[in-house]
C-alpha cells in the first residue's frame, strides 16, 4: 500500500522530536546526578521503549485500511473491558461471578463491526447490552451489587462509544491526517507535562487525584501544544488557520489534562497506581489513552459539524 509523502514526513518528524526530548532529558539527568542503575532512570528507559513502540503503531493503525482502525477499536474496548473489571473487582470484593465480563468480553468488540458495516442497528445494539446487564443478575439470582453492575455496563458503552470516533474520523475524507493529528497532539500533551514536569515541577496541581501532575507541568505542556498543533496542521495539509490549530491545541490540551484526571478519581478509589501492564513504564492501555476519553468525541464532532 502506497503511504503519501506527508504521512511519512510526519512520522519522521515525530520520531526526530522524541530523539530531541529524550537527549535533552538524557543531559538534565547526568547534570543532576542521576546513578545509571537508578529506579528513575530504568522508569525513564522502559518508557523510551514504550514510545517507540507507540509512535509505530499509531502510525501504521490509521495509515492502513480504514478495517485496521476498525480492529484496533475492537483491540480498545477488550482492553477497556479486562482494565475497568480489574477496578470493578478491587472495589466490590464479594462480586465473585464472571458471567457478565465474558459477555461483554464476546458483545462489546463487536460494536465497531456494527457501526461500520450496519450503524442503524448501533443504538440497538447497546441497548440490548445494557438489557443483558438486567436480565442475567435475574435470571441467576445473583443480588450482589446490581446497581455497581448497571453502572459498569454504563461506563462500557460509554468507553465503547468513544473509541468508536475513530471510525467515524478515519471515514472522513482527509480521515488518516485527522486520527494522526488527535493521536499524536494529544500524545506530545502528555509527554510536554510529563517532561516539564519532572524538570522544573515544583507545585503539586492536585495531590490527591493525581501526585504526579504539577503546575508548571500543565502550563507548561499547554504552551507546547499550541505549537506542535500549529506544526502537525501544516504537515498534514490540514485546512485549520493559525489561529484555529492554536486554539484547537489549548482545547486539546485542557481536555486531555481533566481526561487524565477523571480516570485517575477511580484508580485512587480502587488503590491501584496504574489500569494495567501493556506499555512498560506507562502502564495500561487506559493508562494510555485516559487523555483521549474528552478529546476524541469532541474533536470528531468539531470536524463533523463545522463543515
Amino acid at each position: 500500500m502506497f503511504i503519501e509523502k506527508n504521512y511519512i514526513l510526519f512520522f519522521l518528524l515525530n520520531i526526530g522530536m522524541f530523539l530531541v526530548i529524550v537527549g535533552v532529558m538524557l543531559i538534565v539527568v547526568k547534570w543532576r546526578g542521576v546513578k545509571a542503575e537508578s529506579v528513575e532512570l530504568s522508569q525513564a528507559k522502559k518508557r523510551f521503549v514504550s514510545q517507540i513502540v507507540f509512535h509505530v503503531v499509531m502510525f501504521l493503525i490509521f495509515t492502513l485500511p480504514v478495517h485496521v482502525t476498525m480492529f484496533f477499536v475492537s483491540f480498545a474496548i477488550i482492553m477497556c473491558i479486562k482494565e475497568w473489571y480489574g477496578v470493578v473487582q478491587r472495589i466490590n470484593r464479594k462480586g465473585k461471578r464472571r458471567d457478565l465480563f465474558f459477555i461483554s468480553l464476546c458483545y462489546l468488540p463487536l460494536y465497531p463491526v456494527i457501526l461500520t458495516y450496519c450503524p442503524g442497528l448501533s443504538v440497538g445494539f447497546m441497548v440490548a447490552f445494557l438489557l443483558l446487564y438486567l436480565v442475567v443478575p435475574v435470571l441467576t439470582q445473583d443480588i450482589a451489587s446490581p446497581s455497581l453492575k448497571l453502572s459498569t455496563a454504563l461506563i462500557l458503552i460509554l468507553f465503547s462509544y468513544i473509541f468508536s470516533h475513530f471510525i467515524w474520523l478515519r471515514q472522513q475524507e482527509n480521515g488518516i491526517a485527522l486520527c494522526l493529528f488527535v493521536v499524536f497532539v494529544v500524545h506530545w500533551s502528555d509527554s510536554f507535562a510529563f517532561m516539564v514536569g519532572k524538570m522544573w515541577g515544583k507545585r503539586k496541581l492536585l495531590p490527591l487525584l493525581s501526585p504526579s501532575k504539577t503546575v508548571e507541568g500543565v502550563v507548561g505542556s499547554c504552551i507546547m501544544t499550541m505549537g506542535v498543533a500549529v506544526l502537525f496542521n501544516f504537515v498534514l495539509s490540514l485546512k485549520f488557520s493559525v489561529m484555529e490549530a492554536l486554539c484547537i491545541g489549548v482545547i486539546m490540551n485542557v481536555l486531555a489534562q481533566f481526561g487524565d484526571l477523571c480516570l485517575s478519581l477511580f484508580k485512587r478509589e480502587s488503590g491501584i497506581k496504574d489500569y494495567g501492564k501493556l506499555l512498560p513504564g506507562q502502564g495500561g492501555f487506559l493508562d494510555r489513552f485516559d487523555s483521549m476519553i474528552l478529546v476524541l468525541p469532541l474533536f470528531d464532532y468539531f470536524i463533523r459539524y463545522s463543515q
